[in-house]
């Protein structure tokens, strides 16, 4: 079991760069510029956020959460519990649907 144990390491370090890349690929914005009859901005749900008062946002890298660190160390240690490896799996459902979309 040593053996598979830095192959899973080497394999999660490769999921976690590909996630990086393509998170930190994902940044450009599409503007509309439709207007109504009068020559005014037709305002859409988008414009009104965009508009609105600014919303404060933190972003982590995903190598560095401690979701993905505890995982990590309980699989160095193999000894993985079913806790660690389901938030593990919560992480990689919320941002595989980000990658897809692409």
């Amino acid at each position: 079991m040593t053996t598979q144990n830095p192959q899973a390491a080497k394999l999660l370090d490769e999921v976690m760069a590909r996630l990086d890349a393509a998170v930190q690929g994902d940044g450009a914005a599409v503007q509309k510029n439709s207007t109504t009859a009068s020559g005014l901005p037709l305002l859409d749900a988008i414009d009104r956020e965009i508009g609105g008062a600014s919303r404060q946002t933190a972003v982590a890298k995903l190598r560095t959460s401690e979701v993905v660190e505890q995982f990590r160390r309980e699989l160095e240690t193999q000894s993985l519990t079913v806790t660690t490896v389901a938030n593990f799996l919560q992480v990689l459902q919320q941002v595989l649907p980000l990658l897809l979309v692409r």
